[in-house]
């Protein structure tokens, strides 16, 4: 490209976007990468049309197990051991020191035990500490809170139960004489979450599954998941 030739804006951000490509964005590749793998598979299943109100909450449930499993120590150090390998590789340099701080002024003897030198003079004493709060915990603590104001919600009655009790009600199977105790439960469950008399549900439901028949199922699976809701456990194997 000659001199005289007008500056290539796209060349400029692409070195711009070159530049800002350091060993804190190749960390939070390695973080991120993982949990939103599993939080993609599960926007997907949540998607399905045919898919039931137990099954959703059990998706949801088991990413934020998930995400509960990897806040350890021990994961972040795996993760940043990849980091650094990963940006050596690349010719991306590995900060040797914790990028913004300041030199840490000696905390004098006779404060360095006391409540306020632990609470105010304190600083990660290493990059892998440093990064390990402020990058990966509150990634994990952040992405958990959002999933239980999401999905879990902040009545009394969980909306994971609520959602459990629903699916049972619509079991036809349950209805034959009206004993099992799970359907009392959820009718109650739902009744109270919803603020309605547990009369005119049980009327309507006695209704609708009198003039309504669910299509025969010929999965095993099937059967399989009405049993351990019957026992009130969770489905497992739902992102499978």
């Amino acid at each position: 490209m000659a001199d005289s030739d007008p500056p290539d804006a796209a060349a400029g951000d692409a070195r711009m976007l070159l530049r800002s490509i350091d060993f804190e964005f190749i960390l939070c590749m390695e973080i991120t990468t993982p949990i939103f793998n599993e939080t993609a598979i599960a926007s997907a299943s949540l998607q399905k049309k045919d898919l039931d109100l137990t099954t959703s909450y059990t998706i949801v449930e088991g990413v934020i197990q998930r995400v509960k499993a990897m806040r350890k120590d021990e994961e972040f150090k795996v993760l940043f051991s990849k980091a650094k390998g990963n940006s050596e590789a690349a010719g991306i340099e590995v900060p040797d020191e914790i990028p913004g701080q300041a030199r840490r002024r000696k905390v004098p003897q006779k404060y360095k035990y006391s409540t306020k030198s632990a609470t105010e003079d304190y600083q990660a004493q290493d990059l892998e500490e440093h990064y390990r709060g402020k990058v990966f915990f509150t990634f994990l603590d952040t992405l958990s809170q959002e999933l239980h104001r999401r999905f879990k919600g902040k009545d009394e009655t969980p909306t994971g139960l609520i959602l459990s009790g629903l699916h049972c009600l619509t079991i036809p199977s349950h209805w034959k004489g009206m004993t099992n105790d799970r359907v009392a439960r959820s009718v109650k469950d739902v009744c109270r979450f919803y603020d309605v008399e547990e009369e005119n549900v049980v009327t309507e439901l006695k209704v609708f599954h009198s003039s309504y028949a669910l299509p025969p199922s010929n999965s095993e699976s099937a059967t399989v998941q009405e049993d351990v809701l019957d026992a009130g456990l969770p489905v497992h194997g739902a992102t499978d």
